[in-house]
C-alpha cells in the first residue's frame, strides 16, 4: 500500500517544523524527532551546473561527472528535461549526516526510485539538507519564484559557470535571495575549463556585486578552517562564503560537503511572517490542528490523486 509520508522533521516542542511530502512503499516510517531539515535552495543561470552539482553532493562522496551531464541524468523530473538538459520544474534531493558530520550513503541500491532511497537515508542520519534545484532559464523564472516563495528555503545556493560568468539571471536570482532575506553563497563550477584570468575576473566582478550592493562581505572558502569561520558568521547574513569546485575531476566538493553539513538552521523573512501569520490568526482556527500548504499535485495510475506540499501546523505519519 502506497501512504504520503513526511521527509521533514516532526514538530517538537511545539515548534513548526516543515514537511516534504512524498510516496513510500512501507508499512511503517517515522521520521526522528531529532531530524533537522535545512532547506537550500540552488539557484543560477541556465548551464551553469545546478542539476549536475546537486546529483553529485547527494551521491557517495569521490563521485564524478563525465563531463557531459551523466549524474545531472537522476536529478530531472522529465523526459524533455534530460533530451535538452534543462531543469523546468523544481527537483528535490537530499542529503543525509549522521551524528559525526559524515555523509551516510544509502545501502539502497537495486533501485533509483526516490520512495525507496530517501526513507533509508532519514531513518539514517541524524540531519538532512533538503537540496531545492530550481530552473535557471528565463522561460521558467515564474516555476523559480513559486519554489522560493512556496518551499521555505532557508539558504540560497548560487551557481556560476567559471568560464559562463555573472549573467542577467544570475542577477535576477541574486536579487529574489535578497528581497527574502535569505542568506547567500556562491558555488563556482567548472573551474576545469575556466581559464585561469576568466575565472579570476568573474570572482572579481561577483566580490564586488556582494560589497557594493549587498552588503556582504565576500569570503573565499579554502580550507576546513574557513569553513568554521563562515559557519559561524553566515547566520548574520553580512557574510556571503565563496567556493570554486569541479563535478568533473572532485576538486574542492568534498569541502562544499563538509560547509552543507555544518551549516545552522535559520529562519528567514518569508518563514517568520507566516509563523506570525499562524500565531496571529491561531485564535481563530482554534479548531484547526493541522495545517498544511499544496504546492503541486500528480496523477499516477493505480494511485490516483497525490498532493506535495508543506506541513506549517501539526504533524503527519502513517495511519
Amino acid at each position: 500500500m502506497q501512504t504520503p509520508i513526511p521527509n521533514g522533521g516532526l514538530a517538537e516542542n511545539g515548534h513548526l517544523e516543515e514537511q516534504k511530502l512524498a510516496l513510500v512503499e512501507e508499512e511503517h516510517f517515522e521520521i526522528p524527532v531529532d531530524a533537522r531539515n535545512i532547506r537550500i535552495a540552488m539557484l543560477g543561470n541556465v548551464d551553469s551546473g545546478k542539476s549536475t552539482t546537486s546529483a553529485i553532493l547527494t551521491s557517495a562522496p569521490g563521485s564524478t561527472d563525465d563531463g557531459r551531464g551523466a549524474m545531472r541524468e537522476k536529478i530531472f523530473n522529465f523526459a524533455h528535461e534530460k533530451g535538452n538538459g534543462r531543469t523546468s520544474s523544481v527537483a528535490h534531493e537530499i542529503m543525509g549526516f549522521k551524528a559525526d558530520g559524515s555523509q551516510y550513503v544509502t545501502t539502497v541500491s537495486h533501485t533509483t526510485r526516490k520512495n525507496k532511497i530517501w526513507p533509508d537515508i532519514v531513518r539514517n542520519s541524524a540531519r538532512l539538507v533538503h537540496l531545492l534545484d530550481m530552473c535557471g532559464h528565463q522561460k521558467y523564472l515564474k516555476t523559480t519564484m513559486h519554489g522560493l516563495t512556496s518551499l521555505y528555503p532557508d539558504y540560497c545556493f548560487l551557481v556560476i559557470g567559471a568560464n559562463m560568468g555573472i549573467s542577467k539571471m544570475t542577477k535576477e536570482h541574486l536579487a529574489c535571495s535578497l528581497a527574502l532575506d535569505l542568506p547567500v553563497f556562491v558555488v563556482f563550477t567548472k573551474i576545469d575549463i575556466a581559464p585561469e584570468e576568466i575565472f579570476k575576473a568573474n570572482l572579481e566582478k561577483i566580490s564586488n556585486i556582494m560589497k557594493r550592493h549587498c552588503d556582504k562581505v565576500p569570503v573565499k572558502v579554502k580550507t576546513v578552517a574557513d569553513v568554521d569561520q563562515v559557519v559561524s558568521t553566515i547566520e548574520t547574513g553580512k557574510v556571503c562564503p565563496i567556493f570554486a569546485i569541479s563535478n568533473t575531476t572532485g576538486e574542492h566538493v568534498e569541502l562544499l560537503r563538509v560547509f552543507l553539513s555544518r551549516l545552522p538552521k535559520l529562519t528567514s523573512k518569508v518563514r517568520a511572517a507566516t509563523v506570525a501569520q499562524e500565531t496571529a490568526t491561531t485564535q481563530a482556527e482554534s479548531d484547526i490542528t493541522h495545517k498544511f500548504v499544496v504546492d503541486s499535485r500528480y496523477f499516477s495510475k493505480g494511485v490516483g490523486l497525490i498532493l506535495g506540499g508543506t506541513v506549517l501546523r501539526g504533524s503527519v505519519r502513517l495511519n
